[in-house]
Formats: C-alpha cells, sequence, structure tokens
C-alpha cells in the first residue's frame, strides 16, 4: 500500500512539472493565468516550484499588458515570502515588480524595487539578479539621456556579475554589451561603441539569435551614422530591414525603418526617408486595428459572460423575493411597535436624565473649585510660610555680629526669593479658571526677562504670532510654564549661550519655540536626561508634543507644539 501511494504521489508531482511546462510553452494567456492562479492557491512546500509559478503568471500578466495585476500580485507574495525568510523568492519578486512599474511608466518606483533586489542580491550573491537589475538601472538612465557615465557604471557592473553566472540563450550577456556600446555612442566614444556591437553580434551568433542580430545591426547602423558613415549605415540599415521582415516582427521592423528613414534624410534621399516613414506609419495603424479588433473582442466576451452571470442572479432573486417581501412586513411592523415603546420610554425618562444631568455637570464644577482652592491654599499655607521663614533668618543673621559667606547668604536668599515667586505664579494660575495665550505668553516674558535679562544680561528676542484668542485651562497652563522654566533653567546652566529666541504662536494651536546659539549637545550621548525627560512628560500630560534638535556646537531649538 506504501509503495502504491508512493507511486502516485510521484505521478502527480510529474504530471504538475509537464503541466507548468506546458503553460510556459502555451500562448493562451488566459486560460494559463486561469490555471496559474488556481495553483497558486494551493498550498506549496516547495519554494523553488512556487517561484516558478509565480513568476510563470507574472510573465502571463505581462503578455496581457496587466501591469497593475502583476504589482499587486508582487506585492502579495513578497509578504509572503519575507515571512518563509525566502531571501531568493523576495529579490526575485522585487526585480519582477520593478519591471511591473517600469511598465506601467512610473520609473522612480521601478528603481526603488529594482534596488530593494539589489541589497538583498549582494548580500547573497545572487549574481544574475545583479546582473538585470543593473542592466535594468542602466537602461533607465539611457533612456532619459541624463546620466551617460552613471549608466555606463551600471552596465560594467551587469557585464561583471553576469559573467559570474551561467550564460544561456535567454541570460547572456549580449544585451549588455550592446547597451553599453549604445552609451558609448551617444558619448562619442564611436570606436569602443563599435567593438561592443561587435562581440554582441558574436554572442546572438553564438546563440543563434536572429532577433538579437537584427537588433544589433539597427544599433550598428545608428553608430555609422554618428559617425556620418552614411553608406555603412544604410547597407546595415538595410540589413536589419531584410532580417525584420524575414522574422515576421513588426516591432523590430519599425525600429529598423526609423534608423532607415534618419539615414536617408540626413543623405539627403528624400524619396527613400519618405518611403520609410509611409511604411512606419502603415504598420503602426495596421497594429492600432489589430488591437482595437483584440479589444473589441474581449469586451465582446466579457459582455456575454456579464449577461449570463446577470440573467442566473435576476432568476434567483425572483426565487427570493416572495420571501424577502413577508420578512419585510413582518419586521416594518415588528420595528414600528418597538418604536413606540422606545418613544413612550424615552418621553418618561428624558425628563429625569435632564436632571441628573445638569447636577453631574454643577457637581463636577463644584469639585474642580473646590480642588483648586484647596492646592492653592495648601501651597501658601505650607511653602509660603516656610519661604517666609527662611527670609526672616536670612534678615537675623545679616544683622547679627556674626561673619558670614556673603555669596552663601545671597544664595540662600536668591533660592528663597524664587520659591517665592514661583509660589505666587503656580498659585495665580491655580485660582485662575481659564487664562489666554497672551497672558499665558506675557508671564512667560516676565519669568524670561528676570532670569536671563536682568540676572545674565543675554540677549532676548521675542516673536509674537496671535491670531486666535486661545484659552488654556490651569493644568494647561501651568504644566507649559514649568515646561519653560525647565528648558531656562538648562540654558542658564548648560547652554554657554549668548542669545535666545522665543517664537510664541496662537493661532489654530499653540506653539512655543525656544532657540539658543550655545554649545549644543549629542542626545544619545547625555549620561543624565532627567530635566528633558521631565519636559516630555508634561508636555504629553497636557496633549503637547515635544521635539527637540540639537547638535554639539550648533546651538539648540526646542519646540512644544499643541497637538490637534
Amino acid at each position: 500500500m506504501l509503495l502504491v501511494v508512493f507511486s502516485l504521489v510521484s505521478a502527480q508531482v510529474v504530471r504538475h512539472e509537464i503541466n507548468l511546462n506546458n503553460i510556459e510553452a502555451s500562448n493562451n494567456y488566459n486560460q494559463n493565468i486561469f490555471e496559474l492562479e488556481n495553483e497558486l492557491k494551493l498550498p506549496q512546500t516547495n519554494s523553488d516550484q512556487l517561484l516558478k509559478i509565480q513568476a510563470l503568471l507574472i510573465n502571463n500578466y505581462f503578455n496581457l499588458s496587466q501591469y497593475e495585476k502583476a504589482a499587486l500580485l508582487c506585492q502579495k507574495e513578497i509578504i509572503v515570502a519575507k515571512k518563509n525568510n525566502s531571501s531568493f523568492n523576495e529579490a526575485t519578486l522585487y526585480r519582477y515588480l520593478g519591471n511591473s512599474y517600469y511598465h506601467l511608466k512610473q520609473t522612480d518606483k521601478a528603481t526603488l524595487y529594482w534596488k530593494q533586489c539589489l541589497e538583498i542580491s549582494s548580500r547573497f550573491n545572487y549574481y544574475d539578479l545583479l546582473k538585470n537589475c543593473y542592466h535594468n538601472l542602466g537602461s533607465i538612465i539611457l533612456e532619459s539621456d541624463t546620466n551617460n557615465s552613471l549608466a555606463e557604471s551600471y552596465f560594467l557592473k551587469a557585464i561583471e556579475y553576469g559573467k559570474k553566472s551561467p550564460s544561456t540563450k535567454q541570460s547572456n550577456l549580449a544585451n549588455n554589451y550592446r547597451l553599453l556600446g549604445t552609451t558609448y555612442d551617444l558619448a562619442g566614444k564611436y570606436s569602443q561603441a563599435d567593438s561592443l556591437f561587435n562581440i554582441a553580434n558574436d554572442i546572438f551568433k553564438l546563440y543563434n539569435d536572429s532577433f538579437g542580430i537584427a537588433e544589433v545591426l539597427v544599433f550598428r547602423a545608428r553608430l555609422n551614422l554618428s559617425m556620418n558613415k552614411l553608406t555603412e549605415a544604410i547597407n546595415l540599415s538595410k540589413s536589419s530591414i531584410a532580417m525584420s521582415r524575414a522574422l515576421k516582427n513588426r516591432d523590430y521592423l519599425q525600429t529598423a525603418l526609423s534608423i532607415y528613414h534618419r539615414i536617408q534624410f540626413q543623405s539627403g534621399d528624400y524619396k527613400e526617408s519618405y518611403l520609410a516613414q509611409t511604411e512606419i506609419l502603415n504598420i503602426e495603424t495596421e497594429k492600432n486595428a489589430q488591437n482595437q479588433k483584440k479589444e473589441i473582442a474581449e469586451s465582446e466576451a466579457k459582455f456575454k459572460v456579464a449577461e449570463l452571470k446577470i440573467k442566473h442572479e435576476l432568476e434567483e432573486a425572483k426565487a427570493k423575493q416572495t420571501k424577502r417581501n413577508y420578512i419585510t412586513v413582518f419586521l416594518i411592523l415588528f420595528l414600528v411597535v418597538v418604536f413606540c415603546i422606545v418613544l413612550f420610554y424615552q418621553k418618561k425618562i428624558s425628563t429625569k436624565g435632564q436632571v441628573l444631568s445638569i447636577k453631574s455637570i454643577r457637581d463636577v464644577y463644584e469639585a474642580e473649585e473646590k480642588e483648586r482652592e484647596r492646592i492653592a491654599k495648601d501651597l501658601h499655607d505650607n511653602m509660603g510660610a516656610y519661604a517666609t521663614s527662611m527670609l526672616a533668618q536670612i534678615d537675623v543673621l545679616e544683622n547679627s555680629a556674626i561673619e558670614l559667606n556673603d555669596d552663601k547668604l545671597n544664595d540662600l536668599r536668591n533660592d528663597a526669593e524664587f520659591i517665592m515667586a514661583t509660589l505666587r505664579e503656580t498659585i495665580w494660575i491655580l485660582k485662575t479658571k481659564n487664562i489666554t495665550a497672551n497672558q499665558l505668553f506675557d508671564l512667560l516674558k516676565t519669568y524670561t526677562n528676570k532670569h536671563l535679562v536682568k540676572n545674565l544680561n543675554l540677549s532676548v528676542i521675542y516673536q509674537e504670532d496671535i491670531s486666535t484668542v486661545k484659552l488654556l485651562s490651569p493644568t494647561v497652563s501651568l504644566n507649559l510654564y514649568r515646561i519653560i522654566q525647565e528648558i531656562v533653567q538648562n540654558i542658564i546652566k548648560h547652554a554657554n549661550a549668548k542669545q535666545i529666541i522665543f517664537k510664541l504662536s496662537s493661532t489654530n494651536k499653540v506653539e512655543i519655540e525656544i532657540s539658543d546659539n550655545g554649545v549644543g549637545f549629542d542626545y544619545r550621548l547625555l549620561q543624565r536626561k532627567s530635566g528633558l525627560d521631565n519636559i516630555i512628560y508634561r508636555a504629553n500630560e497636557i496633549n503637547y508634543h515635544i521635539s527637540v534638535i540639537a547638535e554639539p556646537s550648533m546651538g539648540t531649538t526646542i519646540k512644544i507644539v499643541e497637538k490637534i
């Protein structure tokens, strides 16, 4: 039995591999997408197998120009790859995501995702991905014609990493040599460009790649046009046109005719130039007509599917309509009864609720008033008495015959005066129900003038922008005042500044910015952060944000901004 089960599982795996190979060779892109999307919904245990399914699905999206779907798939599968720690799958999906945005003409996003692919690939030496991403980045720069030297460096890196990975017809370096040659052509390095085109041509011949040879012929023709070798340019462009006709590829033929038109125009053969331009227009017209037919066919198919779906939905709707009608009538009657009951009781309790609400608001207000008065009285009775006692003792000591150190005595007096000033400010704020931002700013200016200008003789500049008179609660105003005090004390103790600028703003929100030209600091290297931590804590308590901008020798700026 085990042998039978093993055989069945093995056979299933083989069929699955064959199925993926058949999809890879199929041009029925819609059917391919249908099968691959269903396959991707199933659990996948093999990361290589999963990546192959993802890559096939993305390429089929590309074949139908469904680049938005490809981008969404890549973003979704990148999350899965990160979760599974599959770095190769993640890097590959970033490459495809960049390709998707490139086709969507969003080159900024394409560049970003290719660089993310490079970052992962560089860590794990995914040489093929490195080659492809450097190739793509160089191509974008070449198309924008912004920095040929940077494009050259990208193509050289693509060639460098390409030499480290196995070369096949799909992944050989011919295109990299061709684009590097184009870069040299644009930079006027014609001999180097010609040498690289020859190398690319030899590689395409080695792999019997007729499309690649036709493309190289076009670029060699343009190179000879740049060197004003018109005869050689005409012969090369004619060879490219002939090969493109044989390959029946309109895009290659259109490109070859375009360079042929330019060469003939420059050589003065306007008739040939006109004929080439006419054929280009005919090709473009034919392509547009085919695209329109394809779009019409797709639209008709979608319309038929939608029509069948609508008919089916209408039949289901009719079958359920009678039942819904009965249910609707019953619900309406039930809701009417419930509404009447609720309305009756709502009227009954509304008066009682209003009374309770008014009483509750009044109680809260009275409690707040009592609490403010209690705090103010407590501060006055305790700290005020203590500070007054200190001052009285100092007066006694001054009048005594005992010799004292004047500096220490002055320090003691200053400390006591500071306590008294702080106490008066706190009591004033707490006794006030609400103060305006203007009043707070005046209080701050009084404080800073005393401690910075009078005592230290520093230059203090005030810049005010008051377009709205904002009311501040006692809690907010007190905390803002304490924050400013802490900042001013830090400037006095540590900044060694000569000038301080206060920007005070009251618009739709309150903003206070304090800048000094002192020694500055590096926040990461601070040993003691209690002062700054206290400022940030106070700000958070009142729904304000603190930002500190400081660098050694560059001064310090602290912003206090109300959160909206």
